[in-house]
């Protein structure tokens, strides 16, 4: 199974994943992957 380390955390206003995946026999780095969500902004009336 591949080993996976992952970070979540708020910053700004945004919410932040940074994700690795390492293989399991090398320990080679797999994929590495960071998003920013930010939030939806809804007018008063809520469209």
């Amino acid at each position: 199974m591949p080993v996976s380390q992952a970070r979540e955390y708020e910053k700004n206003d945004r919410f932040h994943f940074d994700v690795k995946l390492f293989a399991p026999l090398t320990g080679r780095l797999l994929v590495h992957y960071q998003v920013e969500l930010s939030p939806v902004r809804t007018s008063p009336s809520g469209r």
